[in-house]
């Protein structure tokens, strides 16, 4: 099958549109609730380019980075729309790419893989199913459980069309030296780990929680 001749599914094409909401918390706009592509939070970067944080105190910088990693969250996300080889769209071409790799999968896994919502992981199967790429079998050792697996029309629209797509999503990051890319990789992964940290509690909380008398159980009894 000619991979142009994939049809939209149903969660629409682009990678808001893929992952939904839930997976970029960002909604189908790549924007916060205003839209603005600063989810906001105010431009990050005031003038076009980066603020100058150095005179500011610890919490005016933290937002000042939250505002710009949410500003290029957006920017990112309509520029991997924007590179979309057709239909097939970021999310569609990495789990074209997990099942060439790894071979049938079932669909949690894929999510895992992907990095989107089971939910989201289903559109986007379905749309892949609708197009003949992909096809639902049984499990073998699993009654429960279906697996997804490349069909024919899958395997020729991997090696014609998967490696063109993902060159051409990252042709956004050609600009930076082997230095910088180690860098962002180094930085992502700090952030990513945090972000699985559990999660201190808000500035006072802990206070009034240590705060509230608990009642003297011996006194009731």
């Amino acid at each position: 099958m000619d991979p142009q001749a994939v049809r939209p599914g149903p969660e629409g094409v682009g990678w808001p549109g893929d992952s939904g909401p839930g997976d970029s918390g960002l909604g189908d706009s790549g924007t916060g609730d205003d839209g603005t592509g600063d989810a906001g939070l105010g431009d990050g970067c005031p003038g076009g380019g980066p603020p100058d944080i150095a005179g500011m105190d610890d919490s005016q910088r933290r937002r000042v980075l939250v505002a710009s990693t949410a500003r290029f969250a957006g920017s990112f996300l309509r520029w991997v729309d924007s590179r979309a080889c057709g239909p097939l769209t970021y999310p569609r071409l990495r789990v074209l790419e997990a099942l060439k790799t790894a071979g049938p999968a079932k669909m949690a896994d894929l999510a895992d893989q992907v990095g989107i919502s089971a939910r989201n992981m289903t559109a986007v199967v379905d749309a892949l199913e609708q197009a003949g790429l992909v096809a639902r079998r049984p499990h073998p050792a699993d009654r429960r459980a279906i697996l997804i697996e490349l069909t024919p029309g899958g395997v020729r629209a991997v090696e014609t069309t998967l490696g063109p797509g993902l060159d051409a999503v990252a042709e956004l990051f050609g600009g930076l030296s082997l230095r910088e890319q180690k860098q962002y990789l180094k930085v992502l992964g700090r952030l990513l780990d945090a972000m699985q940290s559990p999660v201190p509690p808000a500035p006072g909380t802990a206070h009034r929680a240590a705060a509230t008398p608990v009642p003297d159980q011996s006194a009731q009894d």
